[in-house]
């Protein structure tokens, strides 16, 4: 029992990859290659739709969330999203029940809507906190309300959206390096 605990309390540094999350490339290297020139694009056009093609569909096999785990995060978004949310509506019902009855005749309208956005802000909450609460691994099922799996779900989440930057940013530098180099190429065609 001491034993599943500490496998599934990670770190940041030491985290566990799940078998669908996209790992590092072999040797850590992730600084961009340099954009081919414009020779090199030509000759290489034939053969690249394919292998693009063949790549994408085997990466997104790869990267695929299992089912177990996807039934798993909607089931949980739906608890934790959808009380909340059958509550904010639940609030018209109840306050035209109290001010129908005479019990509070003077209810203030903006007790009611106030009260009813407060509930449905809570469901979108609960969308989020339901995805992230799910366990991500296959093999465990989780806790019942996902206190231990949201600390590590949401350091992966980040560490993704991480990468992702770190990408976006290195593609746009290597865009712009070509266009520096075809402009120079075409200055020194032109002379």
């Amino acid at each position: 029992m001491a034993s599943d605990a500490k496998k599934n309390k990670t770190s940041s540094e030491g985290q566990e990859r799940l078998p669908f999350e996209p790992g590092k490339k072999k040797g850590g290297d992730e600084t961009p290659k340099k954009a081919p020139r414009i020779s090199d694009k030509k000759k290489q056009s034939g053969s690249r739709g394919r292998n693009q093609r063949a790549n994408s569909q085997a990466s997104l096999e790869e990267t695929r969330i299992p089912d177990v785990v996807s039934q798993r995060m909607v089931r949980r978004m739906a608890i934790f999203s959808g009380v909340p949310s059958f509550m904010g509506m639940f609030t018209f019902i109840a306050a035209y029940f109290l001010i129908s009855q005479n019990i509070y005749p003077d209810l203030p309208n903006y007790a009611v809507v106030a009260t009813s956005l407060l509930f449905l802000g809570l469901g979108v909450v609960g969308l989020s906190y339901g995805l992230l609460s799910a366990s991500w691994d296959e093999r465990s099922e989780g806790s019942l309300l996902g206190f231990e799996q949201f600390p590590d779900n949401f350091g992966r989440m980040k560490e993704a959206w991480k990468g992702a930057r770190k990408a976006s940013l290195a593609k746009r530098r290597a865009e712009v390096e070509e266009k520096d180099r075809e402009r120079e190429a075409k200055k020194y065609l032109k002379k």
